[in-house]
């Protein structure tokens, strides 16, 4: 698997974010770089934020989790510090991709008897390819695969590993007690899951960005360094492998962008699926939601692990890399830093299983309605928690990246079929002015179609017209000499 994502997979993964990212950002004109005020009042949407807050820390459930801590620590380990460089590179393009699916989630999303919206990847591919299309259902299927191995098997890992070294329990006793306590509230209380994320991304947030903003406080001496080293490594590969068409194999490149794709889920669809649950918003106003979310996951918390790890001076072992982030914070909080370390992740853990999980039921039942399979994917969901708590992160990091490349992949192209739609939502909330030539101007077949939308007049009865009197007749007499 390693093999054929390094080989084939990567590099089309990262060609194509970059490409599509650059894409969008062009067409869209980069108006959320150069119009933050028409932004932040677009963001707000008709209604108050209580109705969107619930469907954007959903997604930020989905994002924020073990990518941004031992995601991170794992691509300083294994890609070097060049791998932050590029992990920031593809955010960036990302916040296009990103505004890009979840405008279109929202365009074709559909409403349910009770009121709640469903929508997605799979809804507007399947409008474009039609019923019989197989691209609607090979996305489903490798979501419901990816929420198993990334919502199930990747956060029961760092729980058991977390807990374990905290509370000196089983990492097994830990996975049973997850797997079970989450089989429970999917099962039996839904509305757990909207109530949960909202609670716990909040806190988990605040009490993360204190730990790591508090130690590069310390060290702040040390950052220059840590950044100098950043772009020094980013641009040397490791395999001797030198050039421009070498770069996209390097290992910098290669795992920085691998994990900024498992870290802000940018251009797989994963994350529209949350987002159309929000209500009193225009698809362009969501779509500035999924940028912030890309921004917050990727440029901010993302490095400040990056810093905290680089800036310590701390050894970490890549089967272990919340070690290794644990041993970085030790340097300013000593013994504390392991529990409030693992408070935070077990924080975005936990919301992490509970969006997956969702994601997950989404995409299951655009595949099949019935009421078995749902009861099966819960049971396989809960006991992915219980192996992930005993596996190794490593091989399942390498088929995360392989599900999530050719769900990126298929995405990619149905989103650059549906750009003009994007520019179009985004010109009616005027974040973009159209060109004026595309606004005035009309084509010879379009002058055509629209001289044959005119209504047709309806045939006058004999009766219908008025009378004109002749003009030299009694009813009109002659006028005077």
């Amino acid at each position: 698997m390693e093999t054929i994502y390094r080989v084939f997979l990567g590099p089309a993964v990262l060609a194509g974010l970059f490409s599509v990212g650059g894409y969008f950002t062009v067409r869209l004109k980069c108006f959320w770089w150069l119009h933050p005020r028409k932004c932040i009042r677009e963001m707000r949407g008709e209604r108050s934020a209580a109705s969107i807050f619930p469907a954007v820390t959903l997604a930020l459930g989905g994002t924020m989790g073990v990518g941004n801590i031992a995601g991170v620590a794992l691509a300083c380990l294994t890609g070097g510090a060049g791998a932050i460089f590029w992990m920031v590179v593809s955010a960036l393009f990302a916040m296009a991709v990103k505004y890009a699916e979840v405008v279109l989630a929202m365009d074709t999303r559909v409403q349910n008897a009770d009121g709640t919206y469903t929508g997605g990847a799979p809804f507007y591919m399947r409008r474009e390819n039609g019923k019989n299309g197989v691209f609607p259902y090979l996305f489903s299927a490798l979501c419901v695969l990816s929420a198993v191995f990334q919502g199930s098997i990747l956060q029961g890992n760092a729980l058991g590993e977390s807990c374990a070294e905290t509370l000196g329990v089983a990492p097994c006793l830990i996975g049973i007690a997850l797997g079970f306590l989450t089989l429970f509230f999917l099962l039996f209380a839904r509305s757990f899951i909207f109530r949960a994320t909202s609670c716990l991304i909040p806190v988990s947030t605040v009490l993360y960005l204190i730990l790591c903003l508090s130690l590069l406080f310390l060290r702040r001496c040390e950052i220059p360094a840590v950044f100098a080293r950043i772009f020094r490594e980013a641009f040397s590969p490791r395999a001797g492998v030198a050039g421009v068409a070498g770069y996209l194999f390097t290992d910098a490149a290669r795992i920085g962008c691998a994990r900024g794709l498992v870290s802000n889920e940018a251009g797989c669809g994963t994350s529209p699926l949350a987002h159309v649950s929000a209500c009193g918003t225009s698809p362009a106003g969501q779509g500035l939601w999924g940028i912030f979310e890309v921004f917050l996951d990727t440029v901010v918390v993302c490095t400040l692990t990056a810093l905290v790890c680089l800036s310590s001076g701390a050894e970490g072992d890549p089967n272990a890399p919340l070690s290794y982030v644990t041993d970085a914070l030790a340097v300013l909080f000593g013994r504390a830093a392991q529990p409030l370390l693992t408070a935070s992740v077990a924080g975005f853990a936990l919301a992490t299983v509970v969006s997956w999980a969702y994601y997950g039921l989404t995409c299951l039942s655009s595949l099949s309605r019935s009421a078995w399979v749902r009861v099966l994917y819960l049971v396989l969901y809960a006991g992915g928690l219980m192996v992930g708590a005993v596996a190794k992160p490593v091989m399942v990091y390498h088929l995360i990246d392989l599900l999530l490349g050719v769900m990126t992949l298929t995405n990619l192209f149905f989103l650059v079929k549906k750009a003009d739609r994007v520019v179009a939502l985004s010109a009616e909330r005027g974040l973009i002015r159209p060109r004026p030539e595309c606004a005035t101007a009309t084509s010879p077949r379009e002058t055509k179609g629209a001289q044959a939308n005119l209504p047709v007049p309806a045939p006058k009865s004999r009766g219908s017209e008025p009378r004109v009197p002749p003009r030299h007749s009694r009813e009109s007499p002659r006028p005077p000499k």
